[in-house]
């Protein structure tokens, strides 16, 4: 009977530890806040590979729950278009010269990451490890690092050593 009487407080305290390991609040601090839902955002973007690197615009825009966004050059020609659910990032309408199957899967699921992370039901939110590393955010999720610099900067890296760097363009309202 004692031994039953031990298990039983050995179980509860186990519960009552985990329970309190997943009750961790994220406060906006700690969110990576990578566009504004209720306005169409643009960012300077420079994608690093394997010494290479593509610079351009991205435009991002929140319609009905899903991101939808283009990349294009510094000329207005379009690399690609995307949709990001918190579920989901399909690349659409990829320039020829990039269009190849591994390059999709691999900016797909650097995107999503990107805009799921913030998505509370999102598996990227449930998988993401978060913490403030003298005013810069750091979230590891699946292999990727994602930091958000007090200057607004935002830098992903996967495994594959891409490097994202997305710099917010502001407003510019003429008056």
């Amino acid at each position: 009977m004692r031994r039953i009487i031990v298990w039983i407080g050995v179980i509860g305290l186990l519960q009552a530890c985990a329970a309190g390991k997943n009750a961790v609040t994220v406060n906006e601090t700690m969110t990576l806040q990578m566009a504004n839902p209720n306005v169409t955002n643009r960012y300077k973007t420079t994608i690093l590979a394997g010494g290479n690197y593509i610079t351009g615009i991205l435009v991002v825009k929140r319609m009905n729950g899903t991101w939808r966004g283009s990349l294009m050059n510094e000329f207005s020609v379009k690399m690609f278009d995307f949709i990001s659910t918190p579920e989901k990032c399909s690349i659409l309408n990829m320039v020829t010269m990039m269009d190849k199957w591994y390059i999709k899967k691999v900016i797909a699921a650097d995107f999503q990451l990107l805009f799921a992370v913030d998505e509370p039901g999102s598996e990227a939110y449930r998988r993401s490890t978060r913490c403030l590393d003298q005013d810069t955010l750091l979230i590891k999720a699946h292999s990727r690092t994602v930091q958000r610099f007090p200057n607004g900067e935002i830098r992903l890296q996967n495994k594959k050593k891409i490097i994202y760097h997305f710099i917010k363009i502001e407003n510019e309202t003429s008056g």
